[in-house]
């Protein structure tokens, strides 16, 4: 383990590094994996020289192949084609850059986290298919792309089989040629029983073909069906592939030869599909939230809502208000409206919540929201609406509940709620925000305290804060008061900032451990968050450690 006086140099190094590699985050798991394991400096220091030497704009054919490198979970478009140094192994040398490896083993299945699993074949998809990718990145939607390219003929690679398990929904782009690949089929098949098991959304894309090619499976997929009849593949297999195909065909999905010359619209259209599913999965709060119960309450006061034992039964007023529910990143606003937003939409003509507006493209979310509101008024679903006058149109007359999260700027507020006059009577209006001061966007005076409410949410208090940490750490079964895991907890909700996103994932990783580990892991982190004090006050002082002055999120991460 690094001496704790070397941690500044080790927090220096880690934002390096991280510039580096060009924040691509399977890079940096597979980095940080690697020098997590390696705590000495000079490693640390010799890994960034030699990805600080590698070229920045190598070509696509530079690259050593490998299904590790085409595999990618929410790459960055512009890093593509370059290739990045491999962390020299503690047994050996690196293989020369100019040479092919042997094809690597493929990660570990627990490393996979991703949203979509995105299948394809053939080069006429490739139009469609980047168009989407990039779609999918802007909207900041983790995506595994597997390229086919790289042939498993008798099973699927672990690393495959558990991206399809893991992700909430499944986009084939099926054209003539998807059949002729054995591997393509395998992920198919997966796919499907995974919609039999879980309920996995599958979106088709028809490449090329109709959807009758795929259900009638005649042509192109009757022939390579025929093919890898001849080449061994069992007759059982088979019937398994001609079954999900048909399955698959019949699903509600999207012909890109209708979309010609507009391959950009269809794939704004297929994402905001992907972004309102994910939305409903992320919208469910399993477990009532600790302390909230007052936050709730007094909501519902400043909306104007009837509530009582935990029932909202009538929005009362016809005038249309907004409350802003602010405070620092991580203490619990968005729960809070989701918990509001299940409680009162019964009570509207249409409701939408959008998710995390700051990280995505302000036209992005207001696809989001036209679709939403299309959906429930019973009107056509177009791809994209870019003005704002659409939005207007389908509030005018209704009384709409729309939730927006996670506000940073004004524009955000204007592009998607830009007027009031939009909305229908008794529209309500919830912004979650760091700083209430995008709030003035809506053009209300700072005295109108009766159209522009305004909430912050404090930081937890030490017995709510203690209470979540048990919850979590001992899955409500907890210590004896006065034990050393009693303590202990204690100890750890002092140290850190009793914000409920860091509890819960503080809490968690120590569930089911020995009390030595809890002890270390106390230790560790007093004298990580005492080192980057340390670090910051160097930086605020002007006493260099590389900072320049800045903040230092990245290294707090790395704790």
């Amino acid at each position: 383990m690094a001496a704790v006086q070397d941690l500044p140099e080790y927090f220096d190094l880690s934002r390096n590094i991280v510039e580096a590699i060009g924040r691509i985050p399977s890079d940096i798991v597979h980095h940080a994996s690697f020098l997590g394991d390696n705590m000495d400096i000079d490693i640390w220091k010799n890994t960034l020289e030699s990805l600080q030497k590698q070229p920045k704009d190598s070509t696509e054919d530079d690259q050593v192949s490998s299904p590790i490198q085409d595999s990618s979970i929410n790459q960055n478009p512009s890093a593509r084609g370059r290739r990045l140094p491999v962390p020299p192994s503690p047994g050996g040398a690196r293989a020369p850059a100019g040479k092919k490896r042997r094809k690597p083993e493929l990660s570990s299945s627990s490393e996979i986290e991703c949203d979509v699993f995105l299948s394809f074949k053939g080069t006429n998809t490739r139009e469609i298919k980047d168009q989407l990718y990039r779609t999918l990145a802007d909207a900041r939607i983790p995506v595994f792309k597997y390229d086919n390219e790289h042939h498993f003929d008798e099973e699927l690679p672990p690393q495959v089989k558990d991206a399809i398990k893991r992700s909430r929904i499944s986009i084939a782009i099926l054209s003539a040629d998807y059949a002729s690949s054995k591997s393509c089929l395998m992920e198919l098949a997966q796919m499907w029983e995974c919609r039999m098991l879980n309920g996995q959304n599958i979106i088709p894309i028809f490449c090329g073909i109709s959807p009758s090619d795929v259900t009638d499976q005649a042509g192109d997929f009757e022939k390579a069906l025929g093919v890898h009849k001849t080449a061994g593949v069992d007759s059982e297999t088979i019937e398994t592939w001609r079954t999900v195909l048909r399955e698959i065909g019949g699903l509600h999905g999207y012909v890109a030869d209708l979309h010609k010359g507009f391959e950009d619209q269809l794939a704004r259209e297929v994402a905001v599909r992907v972004a309102l599913m994910l939305r409903d999965y992320g919208l469910v709060v399993t477990d009532k939230p600790i302390g909230i119960d007052h936050h709730v309450q007094e909501i519902m006061r400043k909306l104007g809502v009837a509530y009582s034992g935990g029932q909202a039964t009538e929005v009362r007023g016809k005038d249309v208000c907004v409350v802003g529910i602010y405070g620092v990143p991580g203490v619990g606003k968005t729960t809070l409206a989701k918990v509001v937003f299940h409680q009162v939409r019964h009570l509207f003509d249409a409701c939408s919540f959008l998710p995390g507006i700051s990280s995505k493209q302000v036209k992005f979310s207001r696809g989001m929201l036209i679709a939403d509101l299309q959906i429930q008024n019973h009107a056509p679903v177009e791809s994209s609406g870019e003005g704002t006058e659409e939005i207007a149109s389908l509030c005018r007359n209704a009384r709409v509940l729309i939730v927006l999260d996670d506000v940073d700027a004004d524009e955000q507020i204007k592009a998607l709620a830009g007027t009031l006059t939009w909305f229908g009577p008794g529209s309500r209006i919830i912004v979650t925000t760091t700083t209430q001061e995008v709030l003035s966007a809506f053009g209300v005076p700072e005295s109108d305290h009766e159209t522009v409410e305004k909430h912050k949410v404090e930081l937890m208090s030490p017995e709510c804060a203690l209470q979540l940490f048990r919850n979590h750490a001992f899955q409500g079964d907890a210590p004896e008061d006065g034990s050393e895991y009693d303590s202990l907890s204690r100890d750890f909700v002092k140290t850190i900032q009793p914000l409920p996103s860091r509890i819960v994932t503080l809490a968690s990783s120590l569930l089911d451990e020995n009390i030595h580990v809890w002890r270390s892991n106390l230790d560790l982190l007093q004298k990580a968050l005492k080192a980057l004090k340390d670090l910051k006050d160097r930086q605020t002082a002007g006493g260099g450690g590389g900072g320049g002055g800045r903040p230092a999120p990245l290294e707090l991460e790395c704790i």
